[in-house]
């Protein structure tokens, strides 16, 4: 609530998981680097990973992927009659990028980089009205069909990486 203080301490706070994601030299670190930022303050990237309880299984928990984050949502990227939103969307991140020291013109860049993505994996997302159909959003799979879907990254028990653990 404190504007003032807010703004005069800027994405410094920040800083420490933002350079570890944009010093992230492959998957793994970058995994690494967004869930760290995940747990610590609640911030969803290009997956989201939790653990709550089965609701099939009450007697067992599980892990859930939750889908990318994608700024203004699936419906926003897929509707070309939103465009304003997007100039907008892509002003807020520019202006992110710059308040992290990228330059104007590099900002730019990543900002478009960033828009594609997203409009891109949102052709593969789930609806709003979809992710509340479980017989869509629920699809329960094994560590290792997660793994075979995820090469690049360490999600085995006991592997090199943080893994997801047992049970």
């Amino acid at each position: 609530m404190d504007e003032a203080s807010r703004d005069a301490v800027g994405i410094e706070p920040l800083r420490p998981w933002l350079d570890a994601i944009n010093g992230a030299s492959n998957v793994q670190e970058y995994a690494q680097a967004v869930g760290e930022l995940g747990c610590d303050i609640g911030f969803l990237s290009l997956l989201g990973f939790s653990v709550g309880v089965d609701p099939y299984a009450s007697t067992r928990y599980t892990a859930y992927a939750s889908p990318a984050d994608l700024g203004l949502g699936k419906e926003y990227l897929e509707d070309e009659s939103m465009s304003l939103y997007w100039d907008a969307y892509k002003t807020l991140l520019t202006e992110l990028f710059t308040l992290y020291g990228v330059s104007e013109a590099e900002a730019a860049e990543r900002t478009e980089a960033v828009f594609a993505l997203q409009t891109k994996l949102a052709a593969s997302t789930l609806s709003q009205a979809e992710l509340y159909d479980y017989s869509k959003a629920y699809q329960p799979m094994t560590v290792d069909e997660v793994a075979a879907l995820l090469p690049t990254l360490d999600l085995a028990p006991g592997g090199g990486g943080q893994g997801l653990g047992e049970g």
